[in-house]
């Protein structure tokens, strides 16, 4: 291992065992508890994507516990975001630093924002952002090797694969991921000498894996099928009628289902997901069957294809609404039976950590830094233009592959789009960290350069130049 690789990884080690050991066994919120619940019992539900229960009944049998699951959540965020610095300074032929590396890392994990919060937490939204961030590090490696015009590597194509079909399997609406991906592939293998039918394969691989996982999860392990996206469809419909009422004369299905509050209590873009499964605008039969609200979803939409953007994009916009009070982050185990809770031996460290986050979340200059989606997301959009907008004037095919970087994050943020159910902070902070991570890595690395060119500081070693046998 060369000692610089060496150092990253004890760096990352420390890094993970410090917040293990601070948040130990790890955070529960709401969500925690229904995997804990399923993993306990056996009976599985995919209401949430269930690859982390089936994971916590492993680690659960095999003699475990939470704090298994949540050290290999910090030590996968932490390590994953060090190789993404890296790879991001090749791509961008920064020179090398490992100061860059523990500056973006230290930034990162301190409370300006959650995300040390998050890689203890068990959830979901920490798995995706794990798969996120490592999906970019491969990414980024077949930028490289596209750029420089070398095949690309057996092993990257793998990783790619791998990170790609996790982020999947945890969440449902990753979809656009996977189109941008398969298309992100189609480009690097396309001057490979890799032949049509193993590009086809590698392309198809994930289709495949999630095919595969859905007869493990249906067939093997019985998992009910909840039919989660009628929620979505419940949530979109209610909103084309508040904003025109015209549309329930095309959803029969619907209107026999809605309550006498709704055209007084419902509000469009408001926690869509508190009304659609409360029972106080539409009562819960309406969930009884799935195949007729899909089947007037589809038709009400090519119908009213306006009215349905419209709903659409007043509730996308609800989550770059500045100021808004949101839920950030859980802040504590949530009760439960299991026998789960922080270690009465690091409460001062933890409750210190809690506060400043707090504060760094409500101070209206901190807040902006981690707390406010719409900076990031602007920030992801603004680089994607800037790299197109050199590549269309300077003819340079280079800008182009670099514009590639960001197409993840943005793929993600966008997802929400088709699939949101309220406007939760968690379900695009994967997307924020990303970008975060780039942002910071391109901020520090370039500082990092000019101030060793301007003061001629050769005690800055670049990364990955010393070898140990």
């Amino acid at each position: 291992m060369k000692l610089d690789n060496q150092k990253i990884f004890l760096f990352s080690i420390f890094v993970s065992i410090f917040l293990w050991i601070m948040f130990y066994p790890g955070i529960l919120s709401w969500d925690s508890l229904y995997y804990f619940q399923q993993a306990s019992t056996g009976q599985f539900i995919d209401w949430h994507p269930p690859l982390l229960a089936f994971v916590l009944a492993f680690v659960l049998k095999m003699g475990g516990g939470l704090g298994v699951i949540t050290f290999f959540q910090c030590f996968g965020g932490i390590f994953g975001v060090c190789q993404l610095v890296i790879e991001i300074m090749s791509l961008f032929q920064i020179r090398r630093s490992d100061i860059v590396v523990f500056g973006v890392v230290i930034v990162l994990v301190s409370p300006l924002t959650p995300f040390s919060i998050y890689l203890a937490t068990f959830w979901k939204d920490t798995w995706f952002l794990i798969s996120l961030i490592w999906l970019l590090v491969f990414w980024a490696k077949l930028i490289i090797s596209t750029r420089s015009g070398f095949q690309v590597k057996n092993w990257d194509i793998a990783g790619f694969l791998f990170f790609l079909c996790l982020a999947l399997l945890v969440r449902h609406n990753t979809y656009i991921l996977y189109g941008a991906s398969a298309l992100f592939l189609i480009f690097v293998l396309g001057g490979s000498s890799i032949n049509l039918y193993r590009k086809i394969f590698i392309i198809t691989t994930p289709l495949f894996v999630l095919y595969m996982f859905s007869l493990f999860e249906y067939n093997y392990m019985n998992t009910e099928k909840m039919h989660i996206e009628s929620v979505v469809y419940a949530i979109d419909l209610l909103s084309m009628v508040d904003l025109d009422n015209s549309v329930i004369q095309d959803t029969p299905y619907l209107h026999q289902y809605l309550t006498s509050d709704f055209y007084s209590d419902f509000r469009i873009g408001d926690e869509g997901t508190v009304y659609a499964l409360s029972g106080q605008v539409l009562r819960l039969e309406f969930y009884d069957n799935p195949a007729e609200i899909q089947d007037e979803y589809i038709f009400t939409v090519l119908k009213h294809p306006l009215v349905w953007l419209e709903a659409k994009w007043i509730m996308y916009v609800d989550f770059f609404r500045v100021g808004r009070e949101r839920y950030l982050y859980h802040d504590h185990v949530q009760q439960n039976m299991y026998g789960v809770k922080f270690s009465d031996k690091f409460a001062v460290p933890r409750d210190m950590f809690f506060n400043a986050a707090g504060f760094f979340s409500t101070n209206q200059i901190a807040k902006w830094f981690s707390y406010e989606h719409l900076v990031w997301f602007s920030v992801n959009i603004i680089l994607i233009l800037v790299y197109l907008v050199n590549w269309i004037t300077k003819r340079k095919k280079s800008f182009l592959l670099l514009s590639f970087l960001f197409v993840p994050s943005l793929a993600y943020y966008f997802s929400y789009f088709l699939a949101i159910t309220l406007s939760d902070f968690r379900f695009l902070y994967p997307a924020t960290i990303a970008i975060q991570v780039i942002s910071l890595s391109l901020a520090f690395g370039y500082a990092n350069q000019w101030i060793v060119d301007r003061y001629n500081l050769s005690a800055v070693r670049p990364l990955h130049s010393t070898s140990v046998k």
